[in-house]
C-alpha cells in the first residue's frame, strides 16, 4: 500500500530494529488509535480539528468559513467521513512534451484545500475562492481542481496496482470537483451559471448547505472499500505527519516521517502566544519544542526578520543537546555558522547569573530568591536581551512561583522591534510569526517540585495542552516506569501510543550485600552487559550507564577505564569530544534525555520518609524512562524483588550496597558550570 515510506518511531523492538517504523503499520496504528471508526466513519472528523490564523486575510477567512460549515453541516447530518483541510500533494506524473515531442516525467504540486473522503458519497475536491465575483477566479479554481485530480490520479495508479484504469478512474471522478465561493452571490440567470460552483447563497447557514449537498452530492455508491482505507491512510496519515524537509520528502527514495498525534499536531501549529503543555516523560513534550523552534528558526533565516530565540533548560546536558540539534539543522542556512545569530540556548542557572551577575545559592529557598532578584534587576536596568519567541523544558525543576514573570519580561512586545529595523516597513512585519512563549512541565506528582509549582501555577496549566499518550518507551519499560508516576487529579491516566512490547527487563542480581571494593565489582558486572551489547552491533554511544549520583558516576567512569572501556559524560556526548564511547551518567543529569540501552546500576529502592520515597521514586522515573530500547538493571536479590514488585519499591530498610552512599538532589546534579572548582568530567 504505501509501504515506500518509512515512519521515525519513539520506541524499538529490538536492539538491531531502526529507529523507524512500517510506513503501513504505523499509520494503521494511528488510525485505530485516534480514529477507531476510520474504515467506515460514523461521523464527520476534521482533519485538522480546528482551524485559526494568527492574522487572516481574504483567503484565509473564506477557507475558515467553509472549514466551519463542513463541520457544522457533517455533525447536524451525521455524515460519516473525513474532511481534510489545506493537504500539500507532490506526484510524479507523465506528459507529453510538445517542446521535446516526447512523453516526460514531471513533478505535480499544488494544494488541495479541501478533500472530502466519504464512504458512501466518494471522493470529493473543494477549492475555495474569496472573490466576489466569479470572472477569473473560477476559471484558475478549475485549474486547480484538475490539477486535484490528476494528483490523486497518479497516486491511486500506483496503489492499485492491477485494477483497470477506467474503473479506477469512475470511481475518484463520479463528482467533478466544487468551487466554493462563499463571498460571490451566485450569477444572474442571464449569465450561464458554472453547475460546479457553491456560493454565497449556498454558504449563509448550514441548512442552505445541506440543501446544495443533497441536490448535487447525496448519494448511494459503491465505493471500493479497499481504496476509501488506501485514501483514508494517505490523507488522514499524511495530515498527522512532519517531513524533514520538502525536498527530503520529494527527493529520497526512502522518505521518513515523523508520525504527530492530533493533540501534538495541534500544538506544533497553534498560533496561540503562550502555552503550558505538560505531560509524563516520552510523551513529546521535548521533541514538540524542538520542532516548533527549528520551524520558527528557519522561517527567520529565510525570511531575514532578524527574530531571536530564546530556549531555557534545567539541566546542563540537556542544553547541550538542544544546541547541537539546532546547529546540524539549521547550519547550513546560518551565515557565519553562528546558531546565536537565531537560537540561543541557556540553562534557567546561566540565565540568572548573566542577568544578575552573581552566583545561584544551593537550596530551592536561595533559587526561589534569585529569581526575585533577577526580576528586580530587569526593573532597574531594563537592559536584558529580549527576544521574540521563549521555550522553557523542564518547568518542574525551576523554583518559585516568579519565573514565569520572568520570562514575560525577557519576551518582546508585538511593537518592539531590533534598533536597525527603523525602515522596516509594516508589510515586513506583518510576516513575521506572533510571537510564542512555551512552559513544559512533567506532571507527575513525585517529580521534585511538581506538586507545589502545580498549585502555584494550577490556573495556566489548566488552560494548556496535556498529554498523556507515551511514545518513547516499549511495553515492558513502560509498565515499569508506570509504577513511579501519579498525575494530578485534573490529568487523564498515562497510556502507551503504540502496541510494540519489546524486550523484557533484564534483571542482573549478582551484587552482593556486603562489597569492599565498591565500584570495581560493579564495573566488571557492567562490562560483561557491555560486551554483550557489543557483540549485538549495538555502538558505545547508543548505551547508558546511569547511576544514583555524580561521585558514583566518576567512580565507575574510572573502574571501567581500567577495565578498557573508555566512556564519556552526557555533556560530551553532544560536544562530539568521543563520539563513540559509552555514556556514563547520574540520573538526575540525564534527565530530559534518552539512550536506546539504559544500564541502571545499583537504583535505590528504599521507601522510609516521605521526603525519601518521593525523592527514590523521582529518580527511578527519571531512570526508566530514559530508555527506548532495552533496559537492564544492576542491583542486589533483595532490589531486584523490591523493584519487580506492583510498587517497584520496598516498604522496608535499603539493605543495598551503596544504602548509605545517598540519592542525588537535584543541586548536587554535577558541579556548577561557573563552579571555578569544576572537575574535568562534570
Amino acid at each position: 500500500m504505501l509501504g515506500e515510506r518509512a515512519v521515525a518511531t519513539g520506541c524499538l523492538g529490538s536492539l538491531n530494529g531502526k529507529r523507524e517504523g512500517n510506513w503501513d503499520d504505523e499509520v494503521t496504528n494511528m488510525l485505530n488509535r485516534d480514529y477507531e471508526d476510520w474504515r467506515d466513519p460514523e461521523k464527520t472528523y476534521m482533519v485538522p480539528c480546528e482551524l485559526s490564523y494568527s492574522s487572516q486575510d481574504d483567503g484565509e477567512k473564506a477557507e475558515k468559513k467553509v472549514f466551519d460549515l463542513l463541520q457544522s453541516f457533517g455533525e447536524s447530518q451525521s455524515e460519516g467521513m473525513f474532511v481534510i483541510h489545506s493537504y500539500n500533494f507532490a506526484e510524479m506524473i507523465s506528459e507529453w512534451s510538445k517542446k521535446s515531442n516526447r512523453i516526460e516525467k514531471k513533478w505535480l504540486t499544488g494544494e488541495h484545500d479541501f478533500v472530502v473522503l466519504h464512504p458512501k458519497c466518494g471522493f470529493i475536491f473543494f477549492q475555495v475562492k474569496a472573490a466576489v465575483r466569479t470572472k477569473e477566479k473560477f476559471s484558475e479554481a478549475n485549474k486547480q481542481l484538475l490539477k486535484d485530480r490528476q494528483s490523486l490520479q497518479a497516486f491511486v495508479a500506483k496503489e492499485a496496482k492491477g485494477r483497470k484504469k477506467k474503473d479506477i478512474n469512475h470511481e475518484l471522478f463520479t463528482y467533478p470537483g466544487f468551487v466554493v465561493m462563499p463571498n460571490c452571490p451566485r450569477p444572474d440567470d442571464s449569465v450561464v451559471i458554472p453547475s460546479n460552483g457553491v456560493f454565497k447563497e449556498h454558504c449563509e447557514s448550514v441548512e442552505a448547505f445541506s440543501k446544495w449537498w443533497e441536490d448535487n452530492v447525496k448519494r448511494e455508491m459503491d465505493v471500493n472499500k479497499k481504496l476509501f482505507e488506501i485514501l483514508v491512510m494517505r490523507f488522514v496519515g499524511m495530515s498527522h505527519s512532519l517531513p524533514c524537509t520538502l525536498s527530503e520528502s520529494i527527493e529520497e527514495n526512502k522518505k521518513v516521517m515523523e508520525m504527530c498525534t492530533e493533540k501534538q499536531l495541534l500544538i506544533i501549529l497553534s498560533s496561540a502566544s503562550e502555552q503550558w503543555i505538560t505531560g509524563p516523560a516520552g510523551s513529546g513534550k521535548t521533541w514538540l519544542l524542538m520542532k516548533k523552534v527549528l520551524m520558527l528558526a528557519k522561517d527567520a533565516l529565510f525570511r531575514e526578520t532578524k527574530e531571536k530565540i530564546l530556549v531555557v533548560c534545567y539541566n546542563r546536558p540537556l542544553s547541550k543537546m538542544f544546541a547541537k540539534t539546532f546547529e546540524d539543522h539549521l547550519i547550513n542556512l546560518l551565515q557565519d555558522g553562528n546558531l546565536q545569530e537565531v537560537i540561543t540556548v541557556k540553562t534557567f542557572d546561566s540565565l540568572l547569573l548573566e542577568i544578575t551577575g552573581s552566583e545561584l545559592g544551593k537550596s530551592d529557598e536561595e533559587k526561589a530568591e534569585h529569581v526575585s532578584l533577577a526580576l528586580k534587576r530587569l526593573e532597574e536596568t531594563g537592559c536584558a536581551q529580549q527576544y521574540d519567541h521563549i521555550f522553557v523544558d523542564e518547568c518542574q525543576d525551576l523554583c518559585g512561583v516568579n519565573w514565569p514573570t520572568l520570562f514575560k519580561r525577557l519576551l518582546k512586545n508585538d511593537d518592539d522591534g531590533d534598533d536597525d529595523d527603523d525602515d522596516d516597513d509594516d508589510d515586513d512585519r506583518s510576516f513575521r510569526e506572533p510571537k510564542h512563549m512555551w512552559f513544559l512541565y512533567d506532571a507527575n506528582q513525585y517529580v521534585r517540585l511538581s506538586e507545589k509549582q502545580y498549585r502555584s501555577h494550577q490556573q495556566s496549566i489548566a488552560k494548556g495542552y496535556k498529554l498523556c499518550t507515551v511514545f518513547r518507551n516499549t511495553g515492558s519499560i513502560f509498565d515499569q516506569s508506570k509504577k513511579y508516576y501519579v498525575g494530578h487529579s485534573s490529568v487523564e491516566c498515562i497510556k502507551l501510543g503504540h502496541n510494540i512490547q519489546g524486550l523484557e527487563i533484564k534483571w542482573d542480581e549478582s551484587l552482593t550485600m556486603n562489597r569492599n571494593d565498591k565500584e570495581g565489582a560493579g564495573a566488571r558486572c557492567i562490562v560483561k552487559h557491555i560486551k554483550s551489547l557489543q557483540k549485538n552491533k549495538v555502538e558505545g554511544r547508543d548505551i547508558c550507564i546511569l547511576t544514583r549520583n555524580v561521585e558514583i558516576r566518576d567512580g565507575i567512569s574510572s573502574e571501567l577505564e581500567k577495565l578498557g572501556i573508555e566512556s564519556q559524560n552526557a555533556e560530551d556526548l553532544y560536544l562530539n569530544f568521543a563520539p563513540n564511547k559509552v555514556v556514563v551518567e547520574s540520573i538526575r543529569r540525564f534527565k530530559g534525555l534518552e539512550s536506546k540501552v539504559v544500564v541502571l546500576y545499583d537504583p535505590p529502592f528504599l521507601q522510609g520518609k516521605d521526603w525519601i520515597s518521593r525523592r527514590t521514586k523521582e529518580l527511578l522515573y527519571t531512570a526508566v524512562s530514559r530508555c527506548f530500547c532495552y533496559l537492564i538493571v544492576i542491583t542486589t536479590e533483595y532490589g531486584g524483588k523490591a523493584l519487580k514488585s506492583d510498587e517497584g519499591i520496598s516498604d522496608q530498610e535499603n539493605k543495598g550496597p551503596l544504602a548509605k552512599r545517598g540519592i542525588e538532589t537535584c543541586s548536587k546534579s554535577g558541579p556548577s558550570e561557573f563552579s571555578p572548582k569544576r572537575s574535568k568530567r562534570s
